[in-house]
């Protein structure tokens, strides 16, 4: 039967002077007494995706000898689907602070996952998912949305505290034609100044197309946005192109900060980086910052910013609040 189907569904389809040819991918789940309709719906769901991660243009059987962790991976993809309608995501914040004072002057949005019958699903675990889906822009967008209405919040709770908002963007969607048009209509749904929003991305992602991540860059900068190059070190290729796009920042990653203390190399190329940021005018922030000894250290090194465990592991919305009440009430004493 679905060889049948198949055959019919790969007929090419003439559209005009367009020829275009149609796959299926198919997912089959058999029945019983203990099995309920949800459940072998969800079955042939779970197969249908395993007939993707075969090849497409195939079927699967829905069997319990798929593993465990292949089920629950393909629970995942079908869950995220309606993740978004049922409301399962939300925000935490990540202050980041002055070394000197402790003082918050921004935060960073991370996403999660609240899924219904598995938990907290980690993002190293659902972000990779939603990027094969081609979702990933869907969830980007969403948080980069609710990021700044947070933002707009607290600014105008706390108008003396010059705040900043941090937001991720996965590869996927920083190649995505229309990002920019995206940046700036959230900008002006929520009244802030692209002053106040700064991206971050991956050296990998800028390596993938060097040339159209300088256009993409270069547009958000003309409206004030400002981008700050993540997990800067870990790669082999950030100084050919460094000095070539207009980055705002650098952050030093946490594997550098958290080795420092016991490796000479790490210290030597934290030294390097500071070096280099101050050199090309760049923010610093470290990352992962967990002791005091670390906060000292990057603090001679010259390393103004920080955001970790030291001060505060990511903060609901509530919790965030609060704590910049108490920021405002020190000051103004």
């Amino acid at each position: 039967m679905c060889d049948r189907l198949q055959h019919k569904i790969q007929l090419p389809i003439v559209l005009g002077t367009h020829t275009i040819t149609t796959r299926a991918s198919i997912g089959i789940a058999f029945g019983s007494a203990q099995v309920s309709p949800n459940q072998l719906l969800r079955n042939s769901d779970i197969a249908m995706y395993q007939a993707k991660a075969n090849g497409k243009g195939t079927f699967a059987i829905f069997e319990q000898s798929l593993g465990s962790e292949t089920i629950h991976r393909m629970e995942l993809e079908v869950s995220l689907r309606q993740a978004l309608e049922r409301e399962e995501f939300f925000l935490v914040f990540q202050p980041i602070v002055e070394m000197n004072n402790s003082k918050i002057r921004g935060f960073e949005a991370l996403l999660r996952w609240q899924h219904p019958d598995h938990g907290l699903i980690s993002p190293s675990v659902f972000i990779p998912i939603a990027e094969e889906m081609g979702i990933i822009s869907v969830l980007d967008g969403w948080a980069l949305q609710r990021a700044c209405q947070q933002l707009r919040e607290w600014k105008e709770k706390y108008p003396m505290l010059p705040l900043t908002m941090s937001v991720n963007l996965s590869s996927a969607n920083f190649m995505f034609a229309n990002l920019v048009g995206k940046v700036i209509q959230v900008l002006q749904t929520t009244k802030l100044s692209g002053a106040n929003l700064k991206l971050e991305i991956t050296e990998s992602i800028v390596m993938k197309d060097p040339e159209e991540s300088a256009k993409v860059l270069e547009k958000l900068q003309q409206y004030g946005v400002g981008i700050v190059l993540d997990d800067f070190g870990t790669g082999h290729s950030s100084l050919s192109y460094l000095h070539q796009l207009p980055f705002d920042g650098l952050k030093v990653d946490r594997s550098f900060v958290q080795e420092a203390q016991h490796s000479p190399q790490s210290m030597e190329i934290i030294k390097t980086i500071v070096s280099l940021a101050q050199g090309l005018k760049l923010n610093l922030i470290a990352e992962g910052v967990e002791t005091d000894i670390q906060c000292q250290m990057l603090q001679a090194l010259g390393c103004e910013l920080g955001q970790g465990y030291l001060w505060w592991k990511p903060l609901v919305k509530n919790d965030a609040d609060c704590i910049l009440a108490k920021q405002v009430c020190a000051e103004q004493v």
